[in-house]
């Protein structure tokens, strides 16, 4: 089985890949490392490898424009829909509580820094995102799920588990 997770920036793509991962067995792959790779041959040839290395994997977001193959070996696509207000309201959050960790010198994910805070909340980005993702779902032949963004970790799972028994996965 071959997942793969979409959503905006924030919308909860790793906490979900991770959690799948673990209650599925499927080998967790970070589709962000691959971007701290600069040279975009690379890249490419670091992922395919990876990919093909596992016959299940759960890819934590989308590769865009450098790996859009990854979208023709997914077998799922499960999209995280989450409205601006709710995502902006998320960040907020997110941002909050990761200053608060930082107070009290408790390390977080170096991507979490004020210029990713501002790009995940700029209007015209998250447009530009959903065109991306709509563009990405439109293209390929995996099964795809959309699930609400505002539900809680537990309600997806449990709807991803339904879709995927509905689709001939598991008992």
């Amino acid at each position: 089985m071959k997942i793969q997770i979409l959503g905006l920036g924030c919308s909860g793509k790793t906490v979900l890949a991770k959690y799948l991962s673990k209650k599925l067995g499927l080998t967790y792959i970070d589709a962000s490392k691959y971007l701290e790779i600069e040279n975009v041959g690379q890249r490419f040839d670091k992922y395919a490898k990876d990919i093909l290395m596992y016959d299940s994997w759960i890819v934590d977001g989308h590769t865009g424009e450098w790996m859009i193959g990854s979208f023709y070996k997914s077998d799922y696509i499960i999209c995280i829909d989450i409205s601006d207000e709710d995502l902006i309201a998320r960040v907020n959050e997110l941002e909050l509580r990761n200053d608060l960790f930082l107070n009290k010198n408790i390390k977080i994910d170096d991507k979490y820094n004020e210029q990713y805070y501002n790009k995940v909340t700029d209007l015209e980005y998250l447009k530009k995102q959903r065109e991306e993702i709509k563009i990405r779902l439109e293209i390929t032949k995996a099964k795809i799920l959309l699930i609400d963004g505002t539900k809680s970790l537990k309600q997806n799972y449990y709807k991803i588990l339904e879709f995927l028994v509905n689709n001939g996965e598991g008992k």
